[in-house]
């Protein structure tokens, strides 16, 4: 389904247009005065797709504001504009939610989110390549934090930074 064809817009249309071509089917499409089951099912479907190209739309138009918002670092804004769509479980709202919420510095709830969204779609190489660049990130982290702990030299302790073998200067001991 090709939801602009089906609104009869193009994708760069601007909202209002969007939403006066649906106005325009909904209208044309207006089961009230049908007297016939079998224009009312046909007019009945007409309307079902139209209410479908309509919410992709808008949903995909959300989307992309949100995406804009955030790559400016306005937050709460893209915050606000994503809790009002209401397909939470669609792969790219799950995708926003967890650029939004590692950029937030809640990095554990966005990689479940952008991992949700690579399960969901397996097949969109943005969510997988960032899925696979927080692995490494975190792997490379965990790998840095375990060896610097095991080591002792640069590993941090209780009692002060290093390995603090006697004074406690500066320490939490």
């Amino acid at each position: 389904m090709d939801p602009y064809k089906i609104l009869g817009v193009l994708p760069h249309s601007s909202e209002n247009e969007i939403k006066d071509a649906y106005n325009r089917l909904i209208e044309t499409y207006n089961l009230d005065e049908l007297q016939d089951d079998s224009v009312k099912s046909l007019y009945d479907g007409k309307l079902s797709e139209a209410n479908e190209a309509y919410r992709i739309i808008t949903h995909n138009l959300t989307c992309e504001e949100v995406r804009d918002l955030i790559e400016s670092d306005d937050f709460i804004a893209a915050e606000t504009k994503l809790n009002f769509i209401s397909d939470v479980s669609s792969a790219e709202w799950n995708y926003l939610k967890g650029v939004l919420l590692i950029k937030k510095g809640w990095v554990d709830s966005g990689a479940n989110h952008i991992k949700k969204a690579a399960s969901l779609n397996p097949y969109n190489d943005e969510y997988v390549s960032t899925m696979n660049k927080l692995n490494e990130k975190v792997g490379a982290y965990k790998n840095n934090y375990t060896k610097n702990g095991k080591q002792g030299g640069g590993g941090l302790n209780l009692c002060g930074s290093g390995n603090d073998t006697g004074g406690n200067k500066g320490g939490l001991c």
